[in-house]
């Protein structure tokens, strides 16, 4: 698509029309359709075919509750400054995402309920988006710089990554799966992981520390841990620990963070970067590692960041309307 027609695009998806009505728009082969009804993502879905695109505006959208095609689906994005001039993309509720939706991408969007995977299912990337509880199953699956509220449970599902998010839940379950670059924040007194098995758990963060017994997983066997930052010594069991960071002042670690919860206002930059390093002397945590945090978390597709609409006509009965659209 040429940067004119995703301008059109973006014009009529974002509402710059300031007409009431939401706007989705679907990609088929080229060719886009815009939908405009009460309830338009479930009817682009409904009309869509994997390997098409949806593009859902900034807004509160009814969510369209099982998604079960190869689907590219993206969002204004859910940070509240860098979605500004579109409001952030809410989907209100929880879905499912069932085994036919192999490949399926969501991008930019804000979920105030769950994600539940369901059957065999794989290959599906989750970006730059906020959501509760994730429960995954099948393989090779990706969930990178994003805001899980919740608890991530693999349950038996392998193979899968967890790269450079923020999350403030427990992770449980699944063998032979990856866990690094995360921040992973203190919910209570509980345990940062339950019956993970033979994991690679590096580069993360870790506030979790059960009654500061320095025990901050139950269960787990055969895992992994390098290049960890933790407050306390953590206790092995099973598991073996190397190359980390123990018992570390966490209210150092970075430039503005306070408290246990996430924050957009806070600031998850390294105060020195140089100091907690990995193996390939890269830093730890979000900014570091194969998906570096997106300032704003701004999804990829072009991005609306200002929309200037005049409040009347000129003479000629134009209505002026300027836009300014960033590549990502």
């Amino acid at each position: 698509m040429t940067k004119l027609g995703f301008s059109l695009l973006l014009l009529l998806v974002f509402n710059i029309s300031a007409l009431p009505q939401q706007k989705v728009a679907l990609q088929h082969n080229g060719a886009t359709t815009i939908f405009s009804s009460g309830n338009p993502f479930a009817d682009a879905y409904t009309a869509a075919v994997s390997g098409d695109t949806i593009y859902l505006p900034g807004g509160n959208i009814p969510i369209q509750t099982v998604l079960n095609k190869s689907l590219k689906i993206y969002g204004a994005g859910h940070n509240p400054d860098s979605s500004s001039a579109t409001s952030a993309t809410v989907l209100s509720g929880s879905f499912s995402v069932q085994e036919n939706a192999v490949g399926l991408r969501l991008e930019g969007i804000e979920i105030t309920g769950d994600i539940t995977f369901s059957g065999v299912l794989t290959n599906v990337a989750i970006t730059r988006c906020k959501l509760r509880h994730l429960t995954l199953s099948g393989t090779n699956h990706t969930v990178s710089e994003s805001v899980i509220t919740g608890n991530i449970g693999f349950g038996t599902s392998s193979s899968n990554l967890i790269s450079n998010n923020v999350i403030q839940g427990v992770i449980s379950g699944g063998t032979l799966n990856g866990i690094r670059n995360n921040i992973l924040l203190f919910i209570g007194n509980s345990y940062a992981f339950y019956n993970v098995e033979n994991t690679s758990i590096i580069n993360n963060i870790i506030f979790q520390n059960y009654l500061s017994a320095g025990r901050i997983q139950s269960g787990c066997k055969l895992s992994a841990f390098g290049y960890n930052v933790f407050s306390a010594t953590p206790i092995a069991d099973n598991n073996t620990f190397e190359a980390n960071y123990f018992n570390v002042d966490l209210s150092t670690v970075f430039v503005n963070q306070t408290g246990t919860l996430f924050d957009y206002s806070q600031n998850y930059h390294l105060v020195n970067p140089s100091t907690y390093h990995d193996v390939n002397n890269a830093q730890i945590g979000i900014y570091g590692g194969p998906y570096p945090w997106k300032q704003g978390s701004v999804p990829t597709n072009p991005h609306i960041v200002s929309k200037v609409i005049s409040s009347e006509t000129n003479a000629a009965g134009h209505l002026n309307v300027t836009i300014r659209v960033e590549a990502q």
